[in-house]
């Protein structure tokens, strides 16, 4: 038992370390769903360990858990608002480029025009789907930037695209211009 402010020793950080690190790194995969991220959480979980200690050695193992899973939730809050900032950001900018392959580049400024607007009909989480995927995202990433079940993503973006070719239809797009 430390008192307060008391540091950890190194060897008394080496042994917390190999004894609970690959269940502190299994619980933040569990959370977050990648690897990267869970390591990297998982290093700067035990670095506040060495840096400031809890004052008891009895419950190492729930208060490494603790400080991991608080990193991870302050990481996807992060990440949570940067998405939402940047999908604001875009939807003002008013451009629209769904694909940076050079087919989708020709398409004319009417074509462009018709496609975001009838995009902009969409209800936000169908915008983003869309958006997403036609950037090349997995589904996994898609559902992590929406905050839904992976295996909802599927069903989610084919609601999507009905729904856009639908209102593509009802403007006189093509069919062919749904990402």
């Amino acid at each position: 038992m430390r008192g307060g402010g008391a540091k950890i020793t190194r060897e008394e950080y080496e042994r917390f370390y190999r004894q609970h690190f690959p269940a502190v790194r299994r619980h933040l995969r569990y959370l977050l769903g990648t690897g990267g991220e869970a390591d990297d959480i998982a290093q700067e979980t035990f670095l506040r360990l060495y840096r400031s200690p809890p004052p008891r050695d009895d419950h190492i193992a729930g208060w490494l858990r603790q400080v991991a899973t608080n990193l991870a939730y302050n990481r996807m809050r992060s990440e949570k608002r940067r998405r939402q900032r940047e999908e604001k950001d875009f939807l003002l900018s008013g451009e629209l480029s769904l694909s940076p392959d050079p087919e989708q580049l020709a398409l004319s400024g009417l074509a462009r025009e018709t496609i975001r607007r009838a995009l902009h009909t969409l209800i936000p989480r169908d915008q983003m789907a869309l958006l997403l995927r036609a950037e090349g995202c997995r589904y996994r990433e898609i559902a992590l930037a929406l905050g839904v079940q992976e295996s909802s993503v599927g069903t989610i973006l084919v609601r999507a695209q009905k729904k856009l070719l639908l209102k593509l239809q009802e403007e006189g797009g093509h069919e062919d211009e749904v990402p």
